[in-house]
């Protein structure tokens, strides 16, 4: 039977983590063409570890036969003397090992051992070897012995090839106690010995290299997994073994985990199921904890979550892995949304400090300053993005925006038309354009023309509202303006503003029922919108609903902040629909409480004067509206009255 033995020392130094960076260093030795006792697998076993290592980004210090005790100490010291310089070292040594007196021996290839002395004066002690690795200052270091585990100079080499010989001695290698931070692993349980295998590589070989390559697998489950299959394939007669002080995790090879991330990206951008993202997330940083895209997914994610103070955290955390000028930017982001300003700013300037010619920092910052009202400012980063990239259609299109709310409108114009020939027909683009030319211009012609063109760029009810309203309101054709209301509802038919603004022209029509159908409608999709609440209670008073129309402004009053004209509305109910004077007075002095204006004085001092014969107060109520606003006719001629 071929016997051998495998031993895994891994010296670990609080690795935690793998990183593509990070250097790797292995030295790999195959001894098999022994005078006595010559060995077929483990120049083989050698070979194969070597593949596997370069796989796994290590570069390998290969020899294969050492024949003296010189020959293999020099390749130990040559690795000795590079291992300094990398972070994690590896090292695999295949081929004859024996134990004498509890003393664990490598043997060279050549040298003649034909006593027990013989070993201790030729071989290399494993405790000398030690000493190279524990003293190293690189962050990690695996040793391999695959060696045999007998002793074999107490006969010749029996007839079957083998990695020992004899069976008087003690079998197996002396256990070796893992030192702090450490793992040894035997290929058998101590005392055992462990079979060569009979074709090109052993079992244990073959096993031990398909684990390694396995991703996101942590070294003691390397090991676990190693034992489970070699106790199966041999009918439990090898049992590996292990022992260890770890301190922390390595990872032979991990996941680039591209699907994964690609994964996140797209809930991202689709606004998807945020809270399944972070679950990938937090899978990713479980197996790497310092790995600095997952970090910053996960401070995005928490950002569309707005848990702002979560992701500053891990912004932080990614910036202690190496400063970033795009994590700054985020994360002055973030601190925005926290309101907390100065260190916003700071952020944005040292994102744009670190690199002044990153465009998507001078984008965020332009952002910054844009939703402060700072459109100057604003104007000057999104043009610097564009002259830094100026194949980028947003920061183009935030240039044009920004003379807009400049009042720059020619300049907003002809920056639209530069974004539009450069980039192609927008929906939005020519939505803005409509705006100007509506609102500001007023040319209607023109309003019309680049609404319809958005419709023809994409059929998006934003851009049927606008229409809409634009026929409603400025080129009085109801008939076209209820068309362009009723398609937008058909394409967004839960947005409640589409509700609302057909609602408010059945209202303006007078068809007060269909108006109260879209009012309420609203209320049902954003029943946080106070005027949408608003205009139901109104609608109500006007088909003289007048319990509904107070209950309605009841919950109004109850649901949002005290509002000045609700309250004169319910005046108005109680007076001229309910006579009820007294809650008529109530409401009024509300209203009056919360706003001084000149209609809440008029319409309270009539009630003083018409019902209840105060002609004192009434007096007194139409000197106040006359004083809030003396320009107004009607409140002279109450008074004159």
């Amino acid at each position: 039977m071929r016997i051998k033995l495998l031993i895994i020392f891994f010296l670990f130094f609080s690795i935690d983590f793998f990183s593509q960076d990070e250097k790797r260093l292995a030295l790999v030795i195959g001894n098999a063409n022994y005078d006595d006792g010559e060995l077929k697998n483990p120049e083989n076993d050698a070979l194969l570890i070597q593949s596997t290592l370069l796989e796994l980004n290590f570069e390998v210090i290969l020899a294969i036969n050492t024949e003296s005790q010189r020959d293999l100490i020099e390749k130990i010291q040559e690795y000795g003397r590079e291992i300094d310089n990398y972070d994690v070292g590896f090292v695999y040594y295949a081929g004859h090992g024996v134990q004498v007196n509890g003393e664990n021996y490598l043997l060279p290839t050549k040298e003649k051992f034909n006593c027990i002395d013989d070993v201790k004066y030729y071989g290399v002690p494993v405790s000398d070897m030690m000493k190279h690795f524990t003293s190293a200052s690189n962050k990690a270091n695996v040793i391999i012995l695959d060696a045999c585990r007998d002793n074999p100079f107490e006969k010749p080499c029996n007839e079957e090839l083998s990695r020992s010989f004899g069976d008087k001695s003690p079998k197996g290698l002396a256990e070796i106690a893992p030192p702090a931070g450490s793992i040894i692993a035997f290929s058998t349980s101590p005392g055992d010995t462990a079979s060569d295998g009979a074709g090109l590589n052993s079992l244990y070989c073959l096993t031990l290299v398909e684990n390694m390559k396995k991703e996101n697998v942590r070294l003691v489950d390397v090991f676990r997994n190693v034992r489970t299959t070699i106790r199966n394939e041999s009918g439990e007669r090898q049992i590996p073994m292990e022992y260890d002080q770890l301190e922390g995790q390595f990872y032979f090879t991990v996941s680039n985990y591209k699907d994964e991330f690609k994964n996140i990206e797209k809930i991202l951008d689709e606004e998807g199921d945020y809270f399944e993202a972070l679950e990938i997330v937090t899978y990713i940083l479980n197996n790497r904890p310092n790995d600095k895209e997952a970090l910053i997914k996960t401070a995005k994610i928490y950002d569309k979550l707005e848990e702002y103070d979560k992701s500053i955290e891990f912004w932080n955390a990614a910036l202690e892995l190496g400063e970033d000028s795009e994590i700054y930017s985020f994360r002055g982001s973030s601190y925005y949304r926290l309101d907390d300003n100065e260190k916003a700013l700071a952020d944005f300037n040292k994102a744009i400090e670190l690199e002044p010619s990153n465009e998507l920092c001078h984008y965020i910052r332009g952002s910054y300053y844009e939703e402060e009202g700072n459109y100057e400012a604003a104007l000057e980063d999104y043009k610097k993005a564009v002259e830094l990239d100026p194949d980028n259609p947003d920061y183009l299109f935030r240039v044009a925006y920004a003379y807009h709310e400049l009042e720059q409108f020619e300049n907003a114009l002809s920056t639209y038309i530069q974004h539009s020939e450069k980039f192609g027909d927008s929906d939005f683009v020519y939505n803005n354009m409509a705006l100007i030319y509506q609102n500001n211009l007023k040319n209607y012609d023109k309003a019309l023309e680049y609404y319809s063109k958005a419709i023809e760029v994409k059929e998006d009810d934003l851009s049927y509202t606008n229409r809409g309203e634009l026929y409603y309101d400025y080129l009085d054709d109801n008939e076209k303006a209820l068309a362009d209301f009723n398609k937008a509802i058909k394409l967004e038919p839960s947005n409640a503003f589409n509700h609302y603004i057909r609602g408010s022209s059945y209202e303006r029509e007078g068809n007060n029922e269909a108006a109260l159908k879209d009012y309420k409608k609203a209320v049902e999709l954003n029943p946080d919108n106070p005027e949408y609440l608003f205009r139901v209670a109104y609608v109500y008073n006007e088909l003289e609903q007048f319990e509904n129309a107070l209950s309605t402004y009841i919950q109004y009053s109850e649901k949002f902040e005290e509002d000045s004209a609700l309250y004169n509305n319910m005046a108005n109910i109680y007076l001229y629909d309910l006579k009820n004077y007294d809650k008529a007075l109530e409401y009024y002095s509300k209203a009056i409480e919360v706003k001084e204006v000149a209609l809440y004085y008029g319409n309270r001092g009539e009630l003083y004067y018409d019902y209840l014969d105060d002609n004192e107060k009434a007096l007194a109520d139409f000197n106040k509206a006359i004083e809030l606003e003396p320009s107004n006719a009607y409140y002279h001629y109450l008074r004159g009255g």
